[in-house]
C-alpha cells in the first residue's frame, strides 16, 4: 500500500521534530518544565512556519533538477543518502552550548508573539534545514515517492511537514 505523500511529509516532520539537543527543541521542554505552554506553543509554531518556508525552498531545487533528467534521479538517491548520513552523524555529535541560548532569553519573556519569533529566528538562522529538506526531498524523488514538479505537491508537502513538526514538538 502506497502512502500519500502529505502523509509521508506529516511523518518526516513529527519524526524530525523530536526533541533530540537543538535549541528550539530545549526552548520549548524548558518553557513546558515551567508550565508556561502557550511560550512553548509560540516558539513551536514559528519554528515550524519557517520549516514549511525551508522544506518549500529545497524541494523547489529538487523539483527543478529531477524534471531535467531521468538519470538524476538516481543520482539524486545517491547524493541524498551521503547527505542525510552526514548529517545524522554531525547531529549526533552536536553540542548544544548554553551561550547558543542566553543570547534570546530575554526576548522570550513574556510576550507569545517574541516566543513566535524565536522560533522563526532560531530554525531561520540554521541554514542546515534547507539541506537537510534538500536531502529529504531528493531521497523521495530517488524513490519515486515524489516528483515536485508542480506547486500544489510542494506547497502540500511543506505545510504537511510543517504540521508534523509543530505536532511532534
Amino acid at each position: 500500500m502506497e502512502l500519500p505523500l502529505f502523509l509521508i511529509a506529516f511523518i518526516i516532520g513529527f519524526i524530525a521534530s523530536f526533541p533530540i539537543t537543538g535549541p528550539v527543541s530545549m526552548m520549548i521542554l524548558k518553557k513546558t518544565l515551567e508550565g508556561k505552554y502557550p511560550q512553548g506553543i509560540a516558539i513551536s509554531l514559528g519554528a515550524a512556519l519557517t520549516e514549511i518556508i525551508y522544506s518549500a525552498i529545497g524541494i523547489s531545487v529538487i523539483g527543478i533538477l529531477a524534471g531535467q533528467s531521468s538519470n538524476i534521479k538516481s543520482t539524486l538517491g545517491i547524493i541524498s543518502s551521503f547527505l542525510l548520513l552526514f548529517m545524522g552523524i554531525y547531529f549526533l555529535k552536536y553540542k548544544v552550548r548554553e551561550s547558543e541560548i542566553s543570547g534570546i532569553k530575554e526576548f522570550h519573556k513574556t510576550n507569545k508573539k517574541k516566543n513566535f519569533f524565536t522560533g522563526v529566528l532560531l530554525i531561520g538562522l540554521n541554514p542546515a534545514i534547507i539541506f537537510a529538506w534538500t536531502g529529504i526531498s531528493a531521497l523521495l524523488v530517488g524513490l519515486n515517492l515524489a516528483t515536485f514538479q508542480n506547486l500544489n505537491e510542494i506547497i502540500s508537502f511543506s505545510i504537511s511537514a510543517g504540521i508534523g513538526i509543530f505536532a511532534g514538538s
